[in-house]
């Protein structure tokens, strides 16, 4: 594993926090349990892929467990969740006993998790880029598994050359010799919902982070700012996209 300043990085690099708020990680998410992931879509495209209750599924960069959580309580599979964040594996475990489900969440590196058996399907979302994260997975999956990855695409109808296709990404993946069984991107909507939830209260936990920390001030409002202008991307030509990929 590597140290603690490690993996305080690596929770950063997940919410896209600067260096000078990597520390208070926690203090800034505080009361918010998903940190931009989707957990119903999410769990609907994996009950659609066959995940059941006699599935295995990892959850890498897992954050306060929300997607755990959800397959765990809704598909019944078993579960194991892991996240650099030592907060936000005690909040996963807290909200899994208010859920009344199970999971197994532990806090670690998640570049260098080394479980003791493969899993029927390994997510990682919102950590590394996507061929990153797809040979990470790759690793940890069974042979005949699905890895769960994400990454941003053009919306419907979007044109633009700085930004991919679902199309272009799916031909990334099949590359390795993979196959992609499903592609889902985000409704707008729904981007748009949770993405101003969560600024709304980073900008009330940035407040009492500010006063504790004055020198702060600066680096919260350029957080807040870079929240805003990612969500005016991600409902406008791009969209979070999910890649459901056969591991061959």
């Amino acid at each position: 594993m590597k140290n603690s300043a490690d993996l305080v990085m690596q929770t950063a690099a997940s919410l896209d926090l600067p260096e000078t708020l990597a520390p208070y990680a926690s203090r800034l998410m505080r009361d918010i349990d998903a940190l931009g992931s989707y957990p119903a879509p999410t769990a609907a495209l994996c009950k659609k892929l066959g995940i059941n209750s006699k599935s295995s599924v990892l959850d890498l960069a897992c954050g306060k467990g929300s997607i755990a959580i959800e397959l765990a309580a809704t598909l019944g599979c078993s579960v194991t969740g892991v996240d650099a964040s030592q907060d936000f594996i005690a909040s996963a475990k807290s909200q899994a006993s208010m859920r009344g489900v199970k999971p197994r969440f532990v806090v670690g590196d998640v570049s260098t998790f080394k479980p003791r058996a493969k899993f029927d399907l390994v997510i990682m979302l919102n950590l590394f880029p996507l061929e990153e994260a797809a040979d990470c997975c790759r690793g940890l999956v069974k042979s005949g598994g699905i890895f769960l990855i994400d990454d941003a695409t053009l919306a419907k109808g979007a044109k633009s050359k700085r930004w991919s296709t679902t199309q272009e990404l799916r031909a990334i993946l099949e590359e390795e010799g993979d196959r992609v069984l499903a592609i889902s991107q985000i409704p707008a909507s729904l981007v748009g919902k949770n993405a101003r939830a969560i600024e709304k209260q980073v900008k009330a936990n940035g407040v009492d982070l500010v006063k504790l920390h004055p020198p702060l001030k600066s680096a919260v409002k350029a957080y807040i700012t870079r929240l805003e202008r990612s969500r005016t991307m991600l409902t406008g030509d791009l969209r979070p996209t999910l890649f459901a990929v056969r591991a061959l």
